[in-house]
């Protein structure tokens, strides 16, 4: 059995992928030949048929037409096994203007959901659109945390907590969700613009296989005062100037010596 040892090691090593479902069907269709002749030749036997009659014919052509059809149902869902299903949205976003870097920062919030073959994403894009206009925006990673400020909350976002990355390297499972911030950038000041709410920005991704998944955000004329976040985010109130700070939960000694 130690020479085979060379067999199962390239069976274990290609398991579960495209290519051990395509061997695993052609070995089914091959023994599925060899029991059809053999139940054949045993009809024709108990026949006392020893050649080829019409009614033989039609019983084999019978046996061969049932058996492509269950191969070729077979074989058509193989294509959705292994692909993707991305659901792409975006929300709220956050802008800001940087004005050490005159940079404008946008920082909205994104959520897959994979209903199909689990796959990490690619080839992340964003492209701001203004009166007929289109500017490629270019995507940044976080170093350290950067903090945010919405009204009296502010919202610390990390490297991690950026979808793109997060799901650069970790797939998205089948029936699983990925939730987390974008960031991209443009130069200069957008207040005007954006404030103006005559733009939108399509964000796109790509799955393992490179179909592509996009999804667009459209600004909305109700100002956002309250900050928005995903369960893991980092939000937190702004402490006031004239704000006390909190008393210590001292413990009295009486009673615990």
């Amino acid at each position: 059995m130690a020479r085979f040892g060379w067999l199962r090691s390239f069976w274990n090593a290609i398991k579960g992928n495209f290519y051990y479902d395509i061997l695993t069907r052609l070995l089914v269709l091959l023994g599925g030949s060899a029991m059809l002749a053999t139940a054949w030749k045993w009809m024709q036997t108990v026949r006392g048929q020893n050649g080829l009659d019409p009614l033989g014919l039609s019983i084999l052509g019978c046996l061969i037409l049932c058996s492509f059809l269950l191969v070729f149902l077979s074989f058509r869902h193989t294509p959705t096994d292994y692909s993707p299903d991305f659901r792409f949205d975006v929300g709220a976003m956050i802008w800001i203007f940087d004005a050490e870097k005159n940079q404008t920062l946008f920082f909205p919030i994104a959520r897959i959901l994979n209903r199909g073959h689990p796959s990490v994403t690619t080839n992340w894009k964003a492209a701001y659109k203004i009166s007929g206009h289109h500017e490629a925006m270019k995507p940044l990673w976080l170093r350290g945390s950067y903090t945010l400020d919405v009204g009296e909350e502010s919202l610390t976002i990390e490297n991690q907590d950026l979808l793109n990355a997060k799901t650069a390297e970790n797939p998205v499972p089948r029936g699983g969700v990925a939730s987390g911030r974008l960031l991209f950038v443009l130069p200069g000041d957008r207040s005007a613009q954006i404030k103006a709410l005559q733009h939108t920005i399509e964000y796109s991704c790509e799955d393992y296989l490179g179909t592509v998944y996009s999804a667009t955000y459209k600004p909305s004329s109700e100002p956002l005062t309250v900050l928005l976040t995903l369960p893991h985010e980092k939000g937190a109130f702004k402490k006031r100037a004239d704000e006390k700070a909190p008393e210590k939960p001292l413990i009295p000694t009486e009673g615990n010596e």
